[in-house]
């Protein structure tokens, strides 16, 4: 996997919580999302939505129950 402020390392952990009751949401674009939307491919609870406005990044990060914030 390609490592990006460690989102290779909440891939990993996504891969072990298979159940259905975890979602992962991936907000956010970088030099290499493309890399990192395959390795989180073959993941049905993981979904990827680049970049987004401001207003809607915060309305989805109030309606989660964590939040992991990666800094470049």
């Amino acid at each position: 996997m390609v490592a990006q402020n460690s989102v290779d390392t909440l891939l990993g952990a996504a891969g072990q919580l298979r159940a259905e009751r975890f979602a992962f949401l991936l907000l956010g674009d970088g030099h290499q999302a493309e890399a990192l939307r395959a390795a989180g491919s073959q993941l049905p609870h993981v979904r990827f939505f680049g970049r987004v406005p401001r207003a809607v990044a915060v309305a989805s990060l109030a309606r989660c129950d964590g939040v992991w914030i990666g800094m470049a």
